[in-house]
């Protein structure tokens, strides 16, 4: 099994994927930044457990919806009357471009959350603190992303659950 993992040894037990993923995750403590079965290691979600698989599609639809709602963001930017609308629409569009580099490295961080890297729950842990903050700030500005920052506060504490945290044993 060893040889599937690189760098794992059969001394490093604990640095093995847990058992039940449906494809040969990357060893926990490594980045396993591998291209060639994205769309498995995306979609598949056996033998993680029920909590964590919410945690993991409220970070990764978290990540989607802030594009959407960054989209939308542009067209309500320039729908705005006044004499700030080019502005309003270049802030708006440099946001998007923000929110599509962000929603790249959170999903990726994601899908290494629920292949059992103890590295990404507290990169995840971060980034879900700073969201608590940005969902009041968005709140107080009216923003559409204060639903994506909901779903990823929801996913960092579900990450946390007992249930969840037996997976990173």
């Amino acid at each position: 099994m060893s040889s599937q993992y690189p760098g794992a040894s059969s001394a490093a037990s604990g640095n093995e994927p847990p058992a039940g993923l449906g494809y040969a995750a990357p060893a926990r403590n490594t980045f396993g930044f591998d291209l060639s079965n994205l769309k498995k290691r995306l979609l598949d979600v056996t033998g993680v457990p029920q909590q964590l698989t919410y945690s993991y599609w409220l970070w990764a639809g978290g990540a989607v919806l802030g594009i959407i709602f960054s989209i939308l963001n542009i067209f309500i930017a320039t729908a705005a009357l006044g004499a700030y609308t080019g502005i309003m629409a270049g802030a708006a569009i440099g946001s998007l471009i923000w929110g599509i580099i962000w929603g790249a490295a959170v999903i990726f961080v994601a899908i290494r959350l629920k292949e059992g890297s103890r590295w990404a729950r507290i990169v995840l842990t971060v980034l879900g603190a700073l969201a608590v903050i940005a969902f009041f700030v968005e709140l107080a500005t009216l923003n559409l992303t204060a639903v994506s920052s909901a779903a990823t506060v929801a996913g960092a504490v579900l990450m946390w659950m007992p249930q969840s945290q037996k997976h990173f044993a």
